[in-house]
């Protein structure tokens, strides 16, 4: 959903979507007005699911020599 975001005036035409951005403009105005009166998550899209225990697992993560300095490879003669 938020890699979609350009500024309103710069929107690529779709051939085969009929968008109603002022439905969708509403909606989201809506939206967030009722999660900053009454509670951040209380209005959420169906999208974005209810709750989320499950986690990546990581158990055969490759380090990351590159990225991370505490992983960085050292070399003994």
């Amino acid at each position: 959903m938020l890699s979609g975001i350009v500024p309103e005036d710069f929107r690529q035409a779709s051939l085969f979507m009929n968008e109603d951005t002022k439905k969708k403009n509403v909606l989201m105005t809506m939206m967030d007005k009722l999660n900053s009166k009454i509670g951040r998550d209380t209005v959420s899209v169906a999208s974005s699911g209810i709750k989320q225990e499950w986690g990546m697992k990581r158990n055969y993560v490759s380090q990351r020599y590159t990225t991370n300095w505490d992983e960085l490879l050292t070399v003994r003669v």
